[in-house]
């Protein structure tokens, strides 16, 4: 009866180690290390990691969130990286969008790049401090009609508008550009 006894522990023991060496990875479904514990269910941290996302997945993106918040310098390094490796990755499909990006916003980049020529061109004539006060930082330009400025974006006529009328435009501080908006009523 004895050895009978050890025959039935002898055989749970090895089917338990048969079933731990066919144990998979609940995640990528790979085969467990033979010296892995019976209660595990991974086979790496990533796996484990992964888990823990795909089960807490709202608490996941608030902490990525907050941690984007409060370290936007780092948020932004990480994700031109990524956005860069990306693009050397999959280059046909980044110039697919770069096409439909600009067909949706042609017209707001046009009168952009309009606009930053006139900024450019009123620094060089005017200087690049403000007129009021003399500050060189946070510059705006003040139209000091405003019919004109309806017309300053009209494309090849804005640049000659420009050099016609740069009269009309003053360039002033931010605290300046608040103070002459305060200063002028609208008829």
């Amino acid at each position: 009866m004895r050895g009978h006894t050890r025959s039935k522990i002898t055989e749970r023991f090895i089917n338990i180690k048969l079933l731990s060496y066919n144990m998979k990875c609940v995640i990528c479904k790979k085969d467990l290390p033979k010296e892995a514990n019976k209660n595990r269910k991974y086979c790496s941290k990533r796996c484990n990691d992964k888990a823990y996302y795909l089960n807490n997945k709202q608490k996941c993106l608030k902490r990525a969130e907050n941690w984007k918040k409060n370290n936007p310098e780092k948020s932004k390094k990480i994700h031109k990286k990524a956005f860069d490796e990306w693009k050397k990755k999959n280059p046909k499909r980044y110039k697919e969008l770069m096409k439909k990006n600009y067909e949706n916003n042609k017209q707001k980049w046009k009168s952009r790049r309009c606009a930053n020529y006139h900024k450019r061109e009123i620094f060089k004539i005017k200087g690049k401090k403000c007129q009021k006060c003399g500050t060189k930082t946070n510059l705006k330009i003040h139209h000091l009609d405003y019919i004109w400025k309806k017309e300053e974006f009209a494309g090849k006529k804005g640049k000659i508008n420009l050099k016609l009328n740069i009269h009309k435009l003053q360039l002033l501080c931010k605290n300046c550009h608040k103070k002459e908006h305060k200063n002028t009523t609208f008829i």
